[in-house]
């Protein structure tokens, strides 16, 4: 069986909802194929039956606030197709794919690759033992199960997400041993020359001092300039080594959730051949794209945090510029239509891109 459309948006976090959604109302036929049972991507994973479920406020607004893009998809004219697993990808554009154990194939005259980005791998000492996990995988059992780690556990790792998860468990009831945080030496001055950035987006600055804040007030210990971490055990995870200040520590432990920053999942854009650049910051490959999510070939798009790690607004915005791009592309829009559409989300992606470099300054990738 083969289908025909104009464009294939994959994976339906906030860029792909929001690039299939803008497609369709420029009057292109989008499907949309995720493998998840449902929209949301990471970010907003379940939060249609957290809403049933009368959970969803538990993870905050900005959790909630994935509810609109996830209406305005069930309200759109895309044929949407979660628990579709893509395998193949030839030029031209054929997309295979797998649903309840069959396969068939999609063929499109454009591709918007909205996949997300993928936790960076923290290869320690006996990272395989049972009882170390990502902060993301944990996070997923707690959205999708209502599943928390087994007491003791204890967080350690750099970035936000360490840091918005521990709030989301304190909000549950839920207690983390200890907070070993492993944000490389001299933060600071790594961040003063992107401070304007960050000052612009106050608001992320002021999000951040309130995770901060909750996990101080519950009396979570957390514990600064951790390096040389490794896990200890037998048939499990028993023991956490860390040094802090020159000291070696030991703390007793069930489970260790890891996080060291996200960088953008590039599995397919590099099997498509799509051309990519070294970011230095990121210490990661990221493809090379132009204002609209534009690869080295045509016809092919990335936005979200597939190009360039953003977040979920910014995900969002660049969607919807990928949508322009392929209706443009395909001749669906004027040049006017192109110019108006783009010009009412270039200053509102700039707004949200600003702290970007100050973040990534501050949580640098550790050298070891």
């Amino acid at each position: 069986m083969t289908n025909t459309c104009d464009l294939v948006v994959i994976g339906s976090g906030p860029a792909g909802m929001a690039a299939a959604v803008a497609a369709a109302e420029y009057g292109l036929s989008a499907i949309l194929v995720d493998e998840q049972p449902a929209p949301g991507g990471q970010i907003y994973r379940d939060v249609e039956r957290l809403r049933r479920e009368g959970r969803a406020a538990a993870f905050g607004p900005d959790y909630a606030s994935g509810l609109t893009l996830t209406e305005r998809l069930r309200e759109s004219t895309v044929d949407y197709r979660p628990r579709t697993s893509v395998w193949q990808i030839d030029r031209g554009f054929t997309v295979f794919v797998s649903h309840g154990g069959q396969s068939y194939a999609i063929r499109s005259k454009a591709i918007i690759l909205a996949v997300g980005a993928v936790e960076r791998p923290i290869p320690i000492s006996d990272w395989t033992l049972p009882g170390v996990m990502t902060v993301g995988a944990a996070q997923i059992m707690l959205k999708t199960s209502g599943l928390v780690p087994p007491q003791p556990f204890w967080i350690a790792g750099q970035g936000p997400l360490p840091l918005l998860y521990a709030a989301q468990l304190l909000k549950a009831g839920v207690r983390p041993a200890g907070i070993l945080d492993t944000t490389p030496a001299g933060a600071v001055s790594r961040a003063l020359p992107h401070v304007a950035g960050a000052l612009s987006n106050w608001r992320y600055l002021v999000k951040g001092l309130g995770l901060l804040a909750t996990i101080r007030r519950a009396g979570v210990p957390f514990i600064r300039g951790v390096t040389s971490l490794s896990a200890e055990g037998g048939d499990r995870l028993t023991t956490i080594k860390y040094t802090a200040g020159a000291q070696e520590n030991k703390v007793n432990a069930e489970a260790l959730l890891l996080h060291e920053g996200v960088v953008p999942n590039v599995h397919m854009s590099l099997a498509l051949g799509v051309e990519h650049r070294w970011d230095e910051a990121l210490q990661a490959p990221v493809p090379k794209l132009g204002p609209l999510g534009g690869t080295s070939l045509p016809g092919v798009f990335i936005a979200g945090d597939a190009g360039a790690i953003g977040g979920a607004r910014l995900a969002e915005i660049q969607g919807r510029k990928a949508a322009i791009g392929v209706a443009h592309a395909l001749g669906q829009i004027s040049k006017i239509v192109h110019d108006d559409a783009l010009a009412s989300l270039v200053s509102e992606e700039a707004s949200h891109a600003a702290i970007r470099p100050f973040l990534n300054a501050v949580y640098a990738p550790r050298r070891d």
